[in-house]
């Protein structure tokens, strides 16, 4: 992806941050920090990347009922 270093930085803690959150069971919370952060394109990609197909699905049902 074409993210400066900042921008990568930012994913990743964010990454983080939804994978605790989803682990512990607080999916909402995960899906609200990615809307807070107002990702572009290429930052939701690599955001995406970081996460695992049961973490996507997870966070996908979220922002259906959102």
């Amino acid at each position: 992806q074409n993210l400066n270093t900042d921008q990568r930085i930012l994913v990743t803690d964010c990454a983080k941050y939804v994978i605790t959150a989803i682990t512990d069971g607080r999916t909402k919370d995960a899906y609200d920090e990615i809307e807070s952060n107002h990702f572009d394109a290429d930052s939701k990609v690599a955001l995406w990347s970081l996460l695992d197909s049961k973490q996507r699905s997870a966070l996908k049902k979220v922002g259906e009922t959102a």
